[in-house]
């Protein structure tokens, strides 16, 4: 035999020892990396084609290496799938000096496959039996593909029963390759199904603003003077300053109506019958509701730092930081939250660029610089960011667009900020609300036309109408069925109509457009199909100006979710990937890691046991409230009439009625009844208000919750609690496990069962879970209830008034109303009987506007004496609160 020209051995003998006991301490993938005095190695002279990294090499027994190996992707190690995964350096001595690096190819890899083989003893070095053909020795190798592009893979070496040497590429087996598959499917499903994942929190009931109508007890007589516009300098010494109201949506128009037919510079008493109150629904809450929840808690005292108005914390929020400047704390935190806050929604990219550049920048790169030094094109492997990198112009674009609508949505007006937000809602409402059994249902009925209307002689007909049908039916199927191609052409659409074609109607043409999609809609069946849904359109009017800037916003937008599609996909793919990949390897390191994740999953569970007791305590309490309510309204719920109705809510014992005021808050008229309103829809669904709700936790009862923050802080203090006792059992069991070598799923069972202990003792010792029930018939819990509602306060935006009757009052009546404090009308038929009523000795001064603010400050509760008449002043584009009075008493 002939002495070899390049003899390796290990610089330090202890480097087998150290690999062979990891080996049997159970690793069952070894890389080893060779270095030159600890040094990493290079060749001197050029790499082939074959050979990707020479001195790196994998060790590894049985089929759980290799089924990493096969992987071939960096996020398996940073899962359970790294159990048992090891990284050794090892020091060779070569002689003669550096030869490896003057050795062909095929000499270098019969050089270390044989050493390595031989438990890395040399030939010249007395050499014991070879190991077992289960070890095997793998190194990546590279050649060219198809299409010219670069293909990388194993090749493992073992020594066979005669001794000899056996290479072969470590190919992908049927069932690997049905498990990347299974992965890249769940990598598109999770794409095309990931509008499911938005909480329906953010776009459901709360969102919408629902009409309800109050009938007074006793008319609401307002006296109204109606005159030209005049400037704030020109409206006299009486009127101290003024508010502006902005029309959003609709405004009075049946007042308004009215309003048209009076003569200017005159007075008119109105006798007001009915309010129409403009309600959002997340300021109600239904019989069994949950009113709060633990992530919106949060974010509204953090993020919105609701926090300031505890009177603890009250005085430090207002206080301003700097003497000289005007930022407050309370608003310096706000910002600072929302920084966090926004950090917190783009962590998921974040952590999948950190996890890039850690564990994957470096083999990426490095591959791609050896495909493009022989040639060859980089293989696109279904990940955009490994093929283009963080960084690539065409992520940066991506982060830019991003980046330019948050400011585009900062800086462009409320009303078009608004609008984006309204359709981006809407979208996603009609997604949710979408029927894809209507769906199956009209393609069904749309194939089977020609059987329907010619019997079985449409069978003659029917392969030609398929030819045409079956393309609609496959666009209808996957509009109606993937979420993530129904959103987006939902906001297409609807952009395009709010910001393009809603003038459509304007057009020559609109008549003929209008008659071709009739008849479409028609033969197609299409009301069937989108019944209850519809194009929707804001019902106020905008500027052509903020139409203009609508229409860029809204392009923008679309541009800004495509790009943020693109950022969520890659996201998902990750999250997806990582949660294969650990699921497969608890399955393959059950022993070791069913005992932590055992652990981990107790911990959710008590999580959300703590929590959800807080929960069901408040859903109680609300269910208590509501059956009081019904109580003491019963009566007139009996004589519910079908539509959207409010109440005053009375207490137990009847009192003087309570007089009722129309004043300005936050630029919008608003009604103060200065008494709790339950509400009654038309589906025959009572509500009580979201504030009431909260203020009433804390009456004086022993069953009552209490404040919300309370019950959170005990709830957490309940689950620190649970966890240590957790980690005191893990850590018990796992150290008397190692010290008397029980198994690990003797281990695991005996943590599920001492874990189990806080559950048994908080629900079948103590019960400390259960929910005190409170007797809604109870005398105490009825006199502090009664208490809250004569000391409970909450305006409500006035829509609209129904008008009785009105009439001109004359100089005289005008002049007596104003001294003595009440208004009488003329002897017309419309004119309300001769009366008196209690009057608001507060006035308030305001302006109402459809188009363009007229310029002033904005106050809110403006007492003005002596003026007891609503004044209007109107043109085409305008209308203007001057003054309001308001007369009249309600129970």
């Amino acid at each position: 035999m002939t002495e070899p020209s390049c003899v390796i051995t290990l610089d330090d003998p202890e480097d087998k020892t150290h690999l062979n006991d990891l080996s049997d301490n159970g690793a069952k993938l070894v890389y080893v990396y060779f270095t030159n005095k600890g040094k990493d190695m290079q060749r001197n002279k050029t790499f082939s084609t074959k050979l990707y990294d020479p001195f790196t090499w994998a060790r590894t027994s049985g089929t759980h290496g290799t089924g990493i190996l096969r992987l071939d992707s960096a996020i398996v190690y940073i899962t359970t799938l790294s159990i048992g995964v090891k990284e050794v350096k090892v020091n060779l001595t070569q002689t003669p000096n550096d030869c490896l690096s003057n050795l062909d190819d095929d000499t270098f890899l019969t050089v270390i496959r044989d050493f390595m083989l031989h438990d890395f003893v040399s030939r010249t070095e007395n050499r014991t039996i070879p190991l077992q053909s289960d070890w095997k020795v793998c190194n990546m190798q590279i050649r060219k593909g198809d299409e010219n592009e670069a293909e990388f893979y194993y090749e493992c070496c073992h020594v066979s029963e005669t001794g000899d040497i056996v290479c072969s590429e470590l190919a992908k087996g049927f069932l690997m390759e049905v498990l990347i598959f299974i992965i890249l499917f769940l990598n598109t499903a999770a794409i095309l199904f990931a509008p499911l994942i938005i909480p329906s929190s953010c776009f459901k009931d709360k969102y919408n603003k629902v009409t309800f109508i109050h009938k007074l007890s006793k008319p609401m007589n307002l006296v109204v003077r109606k005159k030209a516009i005049v400037r704030h300098a020109e409206m006299g010494p009486n009127v101290v300053n003024k508010s502006s109201i902005t029309r959003d949506e609709c405004c009075m128009p049946n007042f308004e109506k009215i309003l048209n037919s009076f003569e200017d510079d005159t007075s008119y008493c109105l006798q007001i019958s009915k309010l129409r109150l403009r309600v959002k629904a997340d300021k109600i809450l239904s019989k069994g509701e949950s009113p709060i929840g633990i992530l919106s808690s949060l974010y509204s005292s953090f993020v919105l730092c609701n926090l300031r108005n505890k009177e603890s914390l009250k005085p430090f929020c207002n206080k301003r930081m700097v003497p000289c400047l005007r930022v407050k704390f309370y608003t310096f935190f706000r910002s600072l939250m929302a920084l966090v806050f926004a950090a917190i929604i783009a962590s998921p990219w974040i952590i999948r660029v950190l996890v890039y550049y850690l564990y994957e920048e470096a083999e990426v790169s490095d591959r791609k610089e050896l495909a493009s030094k022989y040639g060859l094109t980089d293989r696109f492997t279904g990940n955009i960011l490994r093929f283009f990198t963080p960084l690539h112009a065409f992520f940066l674009v991506c982060y830019t667009v991003l980046v330019l609508d948050a400011m585009v949505l900062g800086v462009v007006s409320k009303e078009v900020s608004k609008t984006l937000k309204y359709i981006m809602r809407e979208c996603l409402r009609d997604m949710a609300n979408s029927s894809r059994a209507r769906a199956l249902g009209w393609c069904l009925k749309l194939l089977l036309q020609p059987l329907t209307q010619c019997g079985l002689c449409g069978l003659i007909i029917l392969p030609f109408y398929w030819i045409i049908a079956l393309p609609l039916v496959a666009a209808m199927i996957v509009f109606f069925m993937l979420p993530t191609i129904n959103m987006f052409v939902r906001l297409v659409i609807n952009f395009a109509m709010f910001c393009g074609l809603r003038d459509i109607s304007c057009s020559p043409c609109s008549h003929c457009i209008s008659n071709c999609n009739d008849k479409l809609c028609e033969l197609l069946d299409l009301k069937y199909l989108f019944k209850k849904e519809r194009i929707r359109r804001p019902e106020a009017t905008i500027s052509r100006g903020d139409r203009s800037i609508q229409l860029a916003a809204g392009a923008f937008s679309l541009i800004s979710l495509v790009s943020f599609a693109f950022l969520a996909s890659e996201c998902i793919i990750f999250i997806v990937e990582y949660t294969v990949f650990t699921v497969i390897g608890v399955i393959l390191n059950a022993d070791i890691a069913l005992q932590y994740l055992t652990v981990v999953l107790m911990i959710f569970l008590y999580a959300r046991d703590c929590f959800v007791t807080v929960t069901k305590k408040y859903v109680a309490y609300n269910s208590t409230l509501h059956e009081a309510a019904v109580d003491r309204i019963e009566k007139k719920l009996m004589e519910h009439n079908g539509e959207n109705n409010a109440y005053l809510l009375p207490t137990k014992k009847d009192e003087t009625p309570r007089i009722l005021e129309l004043v300005i808050e936050n630029d919008k008229l608003k009604w103060k009844p200065w008494q709790v309103i339950a509400f009654y829809d038309e589906n025959d669904k009572f509500y009580i208000t979201e504030e009431f709700f909260f203020q009433a936790v804390n009456l004086e009862n022993c069953n009552c919750p209490g404040p919300l923050s309370g019950n959170l802080i005990n709830a957490t203090a309940k689950l620190l609690v649970i966890i240590v006792f957790l980690f005191f059992v893990a850590l018990t069991v796992m150290a008397f496990g190692n010290e008397y070598e029980i198994s690990g799923f003797n281990q695991t069972i005996a943590t599920v069962i001492t874990g189990f202990i806080p559950f048994a003792l908080t629900n079948f010792l103590f019960k400390s879970n259960n929910i005190s029930a409170i007797d809604k018939d109870d005398a105490h819990f009825n006199i502090q209830l009664d208490r809250k509602i004569r000391d409970f306060n909450q305006t409500w935006r006035v829509l609209d008034f129904d008008v009785n009757s009105y009439s001109k009052i004359s100089t005289e009546q005008h002049s007596s109303h104003n001294d003595s404090g009440h208004s009488q009308g003329d002897t017309s038929e419309s004119s309300p009987e001769n009366e008196s009523s209690p009057m608001v000795d507060e006035i308030f001064t305001c302006d109402m506007e459809v188009g363009n603010a007229i310029a002033g400050q904005r106050f809110d509760n403006i007492k003005v004496s002596n003026k007891k008449e609503l004044i209007i002043n109107t043109t085409d584009q305008m209308f203007h609160f001057i003054n309001i009075d308001c007369l009249g008493s309600d129970v």
